[in-house]
């Protein structure tokens, strides 16, 4: 049995093997635990393809380039997440082009840890716990999901879409696919619970 088999094997209860369904709604389109996973992956693999984007490795000289204000949206996942494990991407508009930088803890360790910092620098966690000071709050900070983090620039506003997340600036529509769909979910279900 494959892994969309699994799913696949619904119950007359709508259960997958067993496992009860959750369900969540995000802007009137129904978002459950069992479909639609091969479905909204190749959605993002169609979008990616008709996106103007660029992707560019991310290197200490790039790393030392941009201003951490720049920062659209960023992930960064711990090596052991589901996913994308290990991996950074930070969305950064160039040009009036939105540029992807990459990188991985298992390419290169001083950036994945260099990008850890800079990113948990400038945001808080409610906690009542956490001495961390902080010069200046930039990012709103979504836990992905399964070891993935997520960073939104607090000046910038992203709408839900299916699958993926626009946002406007200079009269010019950006797209930003999350690096798997669980972590767009994640990050969507909590946006939208926090309008609330």
């Amino acid at each position: 049995m494959g892994i969309f088999d699994f799913f696949k094997d619904k119950g007359k209860d709508g259960n997958v093997n067993g496992i009860p369904n959750s369900e969540t709604t995000l802007d009137g389109v129904k978002y459950d635990s069992h479909s639609g996973i091969a479905e909204s992956e190749a959605l993002l693999a169609s979008l990616s393809e008709n996106i103007n984007t660029a992707s560019l490795e991310l290197t200490k000289d790039l790393l030392n380039i941009f201003s951490v204000e720049e920062i659209i949206y960023a992930e960064i996942a711990e090596t052991g997440a589901m996913g994308n494990a290990g991996g950074i991407r930070i969305f950064i508009i160039k040009e009036e082009k939105l540029v992807t930088y990459i990188s991985s803890y298992h390419s290169d360790k001083y950036i994945y840890f260099a990008v850890a910092d800079l990113l948990g620098c400038h945001y808080i966690r409610n906690n009542k716990n956490n001495n961390i000071r902080v010069d200046k709050i930039i990012f709103d900070y979504y836990p992905g999901g399964m070891g993935n983090h997520v960073y939104v620039n607090k000046n910038i506003t992203l709408k839900i879409e299916q699958g993926y997340f626009i946002f406007n600036k200079n009269k010019k529509v950006y797209h930003i696919l999350s690096s798997v769909y669980g972590v767009f979910r994640n990050v969507a279900v909590q946006m939208q619970r926090s309008t609330w």
